[in-house]
C-alpha cells in the first residue's frame, strides 16, 4: 500500500480518520518499523501493548480515535535497548529518554522515537529545538511489581525503587517529604546521599535495583502503574504471536486476551475517549524547527 492510498480521509467504526491523522499514524508505522529492525537486528524481544495491542485485536489496526502507538519490553531487554539505541538511531530518527535530555521536566521513565522530519508540540508550547519534538511512539520497560495492585506503599525493594525514582524525577519532592517527616525504605542518610549524586547515576541505581528485582517476581507491570492497574502474569508475555495492523503485523502477547481482560475489562466493546496526550500543534509534513527556530 503506497503512503497516498493509505492517507486517504474514511470513516472507521462512525468516526472521521482525517487525512492528516492517517499521516500521524503513516509516520507511526514508520517509526515502528525502523524499531522491529533495531530489535531484530539485537535479538530483543518487544511486544505491542495497550492501545496498539487492542487496536490490533479489536480493529486490526489502530483504535479509531488513537493518534500513537505503545509497545513494552521486558526490562532486561528495555536496559539493553538503552546501551544500543543512541548509536543506531540517527539522522531522521531521535532516540528520547531521560539519559538523553536533561531537566527535571524531562525525566519520564520510558522511551520514545521521534520523527525529525515532524511537528508534535505539546499544549502550552513549551518545547524547545533540543527536546526533539516530532511524532513518536512509546516504548515501555515491563518490571516486577508485586503480585496484587499496590494501594498504599509496595514495600521491599518496591519502595527503595519508587523512593530513588522520585529522587531522580522530583528531587525536590523528596527532599520536602523527607523534612515533613518522611523516612525512607533505605534509611534517610542513604536517600540524602542518593540526591548528592548527579543526575545519571541516580537513574542508573533505579534502573539496576529494577533489573535486579526482574527475576524475582512472577508479576509484571509498567512500574507506576502498579498504583492504578492489576499486574500481568510474567507468563503471559512468553510466547510472540504476530497480528494484523493495517499494512503491517505486530508482535502481541500469545495470552493478549488475558492481558486486555485484565486491563480493560471487556475489551471487545468499543469506547471512544479522548487521548491521553494533549497536542496544540501536530503537522506530519513540516519539521518542528521551522516552528521553533
Amino acid at each position: 500500500m503506497t503512503k497516498e492510498e493509505f492517507c486517504k480521509e474514511e470513516i472507521r467504526n462512525d468516526y472521521l480518520v482525517s487525512t492528516k491523522i492517517k499521516k500521524v499514524w503513516y509516520t507511526q508505522l514508520e517509526l515502528f518499523k525502523e524499531f522491529k529492525d533495531f530489535c531484530q537486528k539485537y535479538n530483543l524481544r518487544f511486544f505491542a501493548d495497550y492501545g496498539t495491542l487492542l487496536g490490533a485485536v479489536r480493529h486490526k489496526g489502530f483504535i479509531p480515535w488513537d493518534d500513537d502507538m505503545d509497545f513494552t519490553m521486558f526490562r532486561p531487554d528495555y536496559q539493553r535497548m538503552l546501551e544500543l539505541a543512541p548509536e543506531y538511531f540517527q539522522s531522521t530518527v531521535y532516540f528520547q529518554n531521560y539519559h538523553s535530555e536533561s531537566g527535571a521536566s524531562l525525566v519520564y521513565n520510558f522511551s520514545r522515537l521521534r520523527d525529525e522530519r515532524t511537528t508534535c508540540l505539546g499544549k502550552g508550547l513549551n518545547e524547545t529545538v533540543n527536546d526533539h519534538p516530532g511524532i513518536f511512539i512509546d516504548i515501555f520497560p515491563l518490571d516486577a511489581v508485586p503480585p496484587f495492585q499496590v494501594t498504599s506503599t509496595p514495600g521491599g525493594i518496591y519502595d527503595v525503587a519508587m523512593d530513588i525514582w522520585l529522587a531522580a524525577s522530583s528531587p525536590r519532592e523528596l527532599l520536602d517529604k523527607i523534612i515533613s517527616g518522611y523516612i525512607p525504605s533505605a534509611g534517610i542518610d542513604t536517600m540524602l546521599d542518593v540526591l548528592g549524586l548527579p543526575m545519571g547515576d541516580r537513574l542508573t541505581l533505579y534502573e539496576n535495583i529494577l533489573t535486579g528485582a526482574f527475576d524475582k517476581s512472577e508479576t509484571i507491570n509498567f512500574f507506576p502503574s502498579m498504583y492504578s492497574n492489576q499486574p500481568y502474569l510474567k507468563s503471559w508475555y512468553a510466547d510472540i504471536v504476530e497480528l494484523p495492523f493495517e499494512y503491517l503485523t505486530v508482535p502481541a502477547p500469545k495470552e493478549f486476551d488475558l492481558i486486555l481482560k485484565t486491563y480493560y475489562g471487556n475489551y471487545m466493546e468499543p469506547v471512544m475517549y479522548a487521548s491521553d496526550h494533549e497536542f496544540e500543534l501536530i503537522d506530519p509534513d513540516r519539521p518542528y524547527t521551522e516552528y521553533l527556530e
